[in-house]
């Protein structure tokens, strides 16, 4: 009777470390899934929250304010271009972040709303 004990010894580690690898690979897939879904949702929380962050928006506003002043003094062909720069890289730009009038109407002058 005690030779067949020790003889399950040896298959029931093998079979144990099968066990153990076969719950890791698993939990691994499945933490895999859910940051499928729901790192997508969390990466764009982080993002909303960066748009309105005090840094962020005077960055912003100080790009605004220099491509203003760049704005006055260009020829009428430099206008257009600086124009469909603004268009592009303030295009998501929330305008009631800015508490200059005038750099609000100049952004939507720029933009077109």
């Amino acid at each position: 009777m005690k030779t067949k004990e020790k003889a399950l010894l040896p298959g029931s580690i093998v079979l144990a470390f099968l066990l153990i690898g076969v719950i890791a690979f698993g939990g691994r897939l499945f933490n895999l899934e859910m940051n499928r879904f729901f790192g997508t949702k969390e990466q764009d929380v982080k993002r909303e929250i960066f748009e309105q962050s005090q840094s962020y928006v005077h960055g912003l506003t100080q790009e605004l304010a220099k491509s203003y002043a760049e704005y006055q003094k260009a020829s009428p062909e430099d206008k257009e271009t600086i124009k469909a720069v603004i268009q592009v890289r303030f295009a998501a730009f929330d305008s009631t972040n800015l508490t200059s009038p005038e750099m609000k109407t100049f952004l939507t002058n720029m933009r077109g709303f």
